[in-house]
């Protein structure tokens, strides 16, 4: 309805160019909204299965902090990424790196001002690998903690609703999972969990 609105306001005589160039400035950012919902909705109506490969996590956590840089330091967010030395998870690398982007753009607008957001990897002791994301900021309210990865719950105006789902989809279909880790003040965490990497691979 949005695009629509500008688009036709925009074809009318009487606007100067300026207020033109504000409507089709309207009409671009709702297409861009629009392509974003609907990509949400056919990804987690469709999930696809990962093609997984050895992959080091010390790569992804640093695309995935260069990715949502730009975004934290619009908000004077400092992001923070470290995985253990030589760690390897059988993932689609693609699609881990969706999820974490998710998760870390949430903390990012979770966060307060000159806050911090550290993306962390490390193993576990039955050989799983954890991936935690955390931010400091206010803790998520009880009534809303057990729906949280519910499809389509959100408490953000622009939001769908749709991207913990997806993310926990993601973590699901590598054979791990995705958990609300920490739910304290001036500490929330989300913790994926992973598979290790078979012995003897090499990183793709």
């Amino acid at each position: 309805s949005a695009i629509v609105s500008a688009l036709s306001t925009a074809r009318g005589n009487a606007l100067a160019a300026s207020e033109r160039e504000e409507m089709f400035d309207i009409a671009a950012k709702e297409s861009r909204r629009l392509e974003r919902l609907t990509t949400d909705f056919l990804t987690y109506a469709r999930p696809r299965n990962p093609q997984k490969a050895p992959s080091s996590l010390d790569d992804t956590l640093g695309y995935v902090a260069d990715v949502c840089r730009p975004r934290s330091n619009e908000r004077g967010v400092s992001i923070h990424a470290h995985s253990s030395d030589g760690l390897l998870a059988d993932i689609d690398a693609s699609y881990v790196q969706q999820a974490l982007v998710d998760l870390v753009m949430n903390a990012v607008e979770a966060s307060p001002p000159d806050g911090s957001v550290n993306l962390r990897a490390g193993a576990n002791s039955d050989g799983s690998v954890r991936i935690e994301v955390e931010n400091a900021g206010s803790c998520i309210p009880p009534e809303s903690v057990a729906r949280i990865f519910e499809p389509f719950f959100t408490t953000k105006a622009q939001g769908t609703g749709l991207g913990l789902a997806i993310a926990r989809n993601i973590a699901r279909a590598h054979g791990g999972d995705l958990v609300l880790s920490a739910n304290e003040p001036d500490r929330v965490c989300f913790t994926l969990t992973l598979p290790p990497a078979h012995k003897g691979s090499q990183p793709s």
